[in-house]
């Protein structure tokens, strides 16, 4: 074959692009395929035969002779790209390592960070500086779903989990979204669920956090995420067979169920387990969303984008959730209302979150891995900084949300000086200028209606109660005059030296 025909075969015979085969072993074979070598070859052939006459008998054939010559070169190739390989791989290993240090340096920089902010700063303005990145206002519902993430290494509580209300488009999922985004995203699992998908999805997880997002809850869903809230401090288990075997499939110890919707889901038992904070927008809320939004836009920053702020709170709830903590010194807590027991144990789960939060600014101690704090004033305080304790009221037991009680203002102005008025549904829509469907649920609760009232101001409220009006012989929902009791924090509960 002529020097010209053995290039031709060389470019017309190309090499995958995902070939391993090193280059020159390549051309080797496809010069053997082809039945010569190049003209390289050829003068490296005889330099070979020259130099090496004991491989090259002069009465063997000069084919054999080549063909025995170009197995030694695929040979020597062979060894010369395993070394080749063998020192990438090393250097290969020795950048990974050197990532991976760099990695850990990186990581240590946020730990000391975090630890800075729980020893010397307020926790809550850090979270309050990445939550705003992403969403404007509604302080309240940021610090509810950080305290409910703090409980989770707390072995005294009962668990405190969070679910917001409110109109559509009022800024609920955004809400709950980016205080969410707070969270290590690894904890944290949202999305559809099938029936017994909770089991599946959550199973060997340490800590996990639910976000249902607008879902409607099944009936089988719904008992298993009360089961799941009623054993927060111990796995829920779920028996099912598999291949004629028993199988049991567990929800984790802890797990925090956040959730958002215009009314809260589920039955009255699931809707007491929640911590249910409504958002009523005043103008003034609403203007403030207007600059935050052209100001987003104007950034340019994406919805749930990440920034150090967020990364740093991050770091601050693992390194609360790397450590167990008990809050002593509870019993010194006094409250004025006892009537409602739930609403006891929400404040004081607070006042624990709050103590556990600032821990490192508290008396504690740590023993066989559990840390005790002990809290003071200021967590009490911190509990007490929510609406549902502001606006306590002995014979309501704190329980109105926001939402009710904005619409009960406007009926409670709307009574004037009378000590008491009748109101149909359609005068108190014209009042509250909001519709009927979300009017009918701040009075009887989430599908409810006056024939069956399933919460609302109806049941939570005594001054609210339902007549019929003797002349059209409809019903009327009779307001009495109510004035609020908002003497400050201590009017629910206090702390004690």
């Amino acid at each position: 074959m002529t020097s010209e025909a053995k290039k031709s075969v060389k470019v017309k015979v190309a090499r995958t692009q995902n070939s391993d085969i090193p280059e020159e072993i390549h051309q080797l074979k496809l010069m053997r395929e082809a039945g010569g070598l190049t003209d390289e070859g050829e003068k490296e052939f005889q330099e070979y035969v020259l130099k090496y006459p004991e491989y090259f008998p002069k009465n063997t054939p000069l084919e054999k002779q080549k063909k025995v010559f170009q197995t030694i070169k695929e040979k020597q190739l062979a060894v010369k790209d395993e070394k080749i390989q063998a020192s990438r791989k090393l250097d290969n290993t020795v950048v990974q390592l050197q990532k991976e240090r760099e990695t850990e340096a990186e990581q240590q920089v946020l730990r000391d960070k975090a630890v800075a902010v729980l020893k010397d700063a307020n926790p809550l303005d850090v979270f309050r500086k990445g939550f705003s990145l992403n969403h404007c206002g509604d302080d309240e519902i940021l610090r509810a779903v950080i305290y409910a993430r703090v409980l989770q290494s707390s072995r005294t509580t009962k668990g405190l989990q969070v679910f917001v209300t409110g109109d559509k488009g009022s800024g609920k999922s955004s809400a709950v979204k980016s205080a969410v985004n707070l969270i290590p995203p690894e904890r944290v699992n949202e999305g559809s669920f099938s029936d017994k998908a909770f089991f599946l999805k959550l199973e060997k997880k340490e800590k996990p956090v639910v976000f249902l997002d607008d879902i409607t809850l099944t009936d089988p869903q719904v008992a298993t995420i009360k089961r799941a809230m009623t054993n927060f401090q111990r796995e829920t288990e779920h028996n099912t067979i598999t291949d004629h075997k028993l199988v049991v499939i567990a929800i984790p110890a802890r797990s925090l169920w956040l959730g958002s919707a215009v009314s809260e889901t589920g039955d009255d038992q699931l809707k007491d387990r929640f911590l249910s904070l409504g958002i009523q927008n005043s103008p003034e809320n609403d203007r403030e969303y207007v600059a935050w939004e052209l100001q987003r836009r104007k950034e340019g920053r994406s919805e749930n984008a990440l920034n150090d702020d967020v990364i740093l709170c991050r770091a601050i709830l693992q390194h609360i959730t790397d450590h167990e903590f008990v809050v002593a010194g509870v019993d010194r807590v006094e409250f004025a209302y006892t009537t409602d027991r739930r609403l006891v144990n929400i404040c004081l789960d607070l006042m624990e979150a709050n103590a556990i939060l600032h821990f490192l600014q508290r008396e504690h101690e740590e023993k066989d891995g559990v840390i005790t704090v002990h809290p003071v004033k200021d967590d009490l305080d911190a509990a007490l900084n929510f609406s549902m304790f502001t606006f306590t009221d002995k014979k309501a037991d704190g329980r109105l949300t926001k939402a009710e009680r904005a619409l009960d203002n406007i009926i409670q102005a709307a009574i004037g000086e009378k000590s008491e008025k009748d109101f149909s549904e359609a005068k108190i829509v014209d009042h509250f200028s909001k519709s009927v469907t979300r009017v009918r649920a701040l009075l009887y609760g989430r599908d409810g209606t006056a024939p069956n009232i399933k919460g609302g101001l109806l049941e939570k409220a005594p001054w609210y109660s339902l007549d019929v009006d003797q002349d059209t012989r409809r019903n009327v929902i009779r307001v009495k005059k109510h004035e609020y009791n908002d003497e400050g924090r201590e009017a629910f509960a206090r702390i004690t030296p």
